[in-house]
């Protein structure tokens, strides 16, 4: 094993009330370890930055356990479950998430392998892998970064393809396999969530592309993201048979609006290339965010809404679409969670979700104007369609949204991201007493969001599809989607 994992352990806390003739004790925050290589323990980040881990326990109310270890590859998290201590044990056994973060290193040692093999068989020496790396780092003794990069950008397009690889990613398969059975064993209650692995040097090859360096920065980066699709064909197919969660990352970063990794260009440093793949302030930012939309998993997230009174059956939506960054308080210390919410705000909300890709064009609707604060957002949810308008070049960003509009909407970004809707198929909605005022198009979306518990009926037979959909409303249709997802 590489490295012992580091415990970074925010304390259980209890509060005692100091009432006469009664004391109680607050419920502790549920418990969150995070697993996995350097993505998680934060490396690369500035001290003022934080880990994912930390971002998202924080937004959602959780005791973290950050067991990341810098250079771990799913062997590593392997043999360290295998070998936990007693109290270690008993943290994990409690656990209501587990997330990883695993797999990176298992293509890159196969990498520097394959390089060095390649290498020193060019030029007659004897160098290690970790020579190499240093020597691509910039910190090689007596060896120029520029003749290496130019080297291994040449050699680098034949990687995917190699032993080396294939060695890598069958043994990355029964590791990881490996890992969620154990897990499963000592976690039986927690939710696993798995992140797929990223390309890191996707934005250095765009900034470099129309410079003397375009060639080489886009020969590394496509092999990478050659590695980086098989690895993740890995990561989806075994996480599936493991019941394990995926977060996707991978799409996240690529559609990021800036790079979200440390890899950059500077003439002005020296040496002028960094290639550190991990993920910046950023990119951490990203992670927790995919991360977050995954899991329902939550705590007793202060609110600071006064309208949001303790026990409504609304809270704990408000607090998962408060926490996840989904929708805002209408002002410091109000939700407003009766009022209603428009086409543009919900579109807004699945733009945020999808960590706010870039958009290269406006829509064509011609009522949605390209400063509008919803414009980048309704040019996506367009482009993807899962929105279409109502006709005539109209979207209608301003109007009250309704409760089968909103049906739709979701229903569309479901199958944007290749969810299974086939839940509704044989859901029975003709029985509601209101279903003559259900929109033909709307029909299927219905049948997914009443199947799958996003969408019930206000009482007696009725289910309201015209009815406005009021904030509460949609943050409990929000958190429901996120746990179906």
């Amino acid at each position: 094993m590489k490295k012992r994992f580091v415990s970074a352990v925010v304390c259980l806390c209890l509060a005692i009330c100091l009432l006469p003739g009664a004391a109680a004790a607050q419920e502790p925050d549920p418990v969150y370890v995070a697993l996995g290589d350097s993505i998680t323990s934060g490396y690369g980040l500035s001290a003022q930055a934080e880990s994912f881990p930390v971002l998202l326990a924080g937004e959602r109310g959780l005791t973290v356990y950050n067991w990341g270890a810098p250079g771990a590859t799913a062997g590593d998290v392997l043999a360290a479950l295998k070998g936990l201590s007693a109290e270690e044990s008993q943290i994990l056994s409690g656990a209501a998430l587990v997330t990883l973060t695993v797999g990176g290193n298992d293509l890159m040692d196969a990498l520097y392998g394959y390089l060095v093999k390649e290498y020193n068989a060019a030029y007659s020496t004897s160098l290690t892998a970790r020579e190499l790396l240093s020597a691509l780092m910039g910190a090689g003794q007596g060896v120029s970064q520029m003749e290496v990069l130019s080297f291994a950008a040449e050699k680098v397009v034949g990687f995917a393809g190699s032993a080396e690889a294939a060695g890598a990613l069958t043994q990355f398969a029964a590791d990881f396999a490996g890992v969620l059975t154990t897990l499963r064993q000592l976690a039986p209650e927690a939710e696993i969530v798995m992140a797929t692995q990223y390309n890191p040097y996707h934005f250095l090859a765009a900034s470099l592309a129309a410079t003397s360096y375009g060639e080489m920065a886009e020969n590394i980066s496509g092999a990478f993201e050659a590695g980086v699709q098989a690895l993740n064909g890995q990561i989806t197919a075994i996480a599936a048979q493991g019941g394990c969660g995926v977060a996707d990352v991978y799409t996240a970063f690529a559609g990021a609006q800036r790079n979200p990794c440390n890899a950059s260009l500077s003439l002005m440093s020296d040496p002028p290339v960094n290639l550190d793949f991990h993920p910046n302030a950023y990119g951490h930012t990203l992670i927790a965010q995919t991360i977050g939309a995954v899991t329902t998993v939550t705590g007793k997230v202060d609110l600071p809404f006064a309208d949001v009174p303790d026990g409504a059956w609304y809270e704990e939506a408000v607090a998962y679409v408060y926490a996840n960054g989904l929708m805002a308080g209408t002002g410091s210390t109000t939700f407003a969670p009766g009022a209603t919410t428009t086409r543009g705000m919900i579109v807004t909300i699945l733009y945020r979700l999808e960590g706010e890709p870039a958009v290269t064009a406006g829509s064509s609707f011609t009522d949605v104007g390209s400063g509008a604060w919803y414009a980048d957002a309704v040019a996506w949810a367009a482009a993807n369609s899962i929105v279409g308008g109502y006709g005539g070049g109209k979207f209608g960003p301003e109007d009250n949204i309704t409760r089968e509009q909103m049906a739709a909407i979701l229903y569309r970004y479901a199958q944007y991201k290749g969810y299974d809707v086939s839940v509704g198929e044989d859901t029975n909605i003709l029985s509601y007493v209101d279903a003559d005022q259900m929109s033909e198009y709307a029909i299927p979306a219905l049948q997914w969001a009443c199947g799958a518990g996003l969408l019930s009926g206000k009482g007696g037979g009725v289910l309201d599809p015209a009815g406005t959909a009021t904030r509460a409303e949609v943050a409990t249709i929000l958190m429901r989607f996120g746990g179906a997802a």
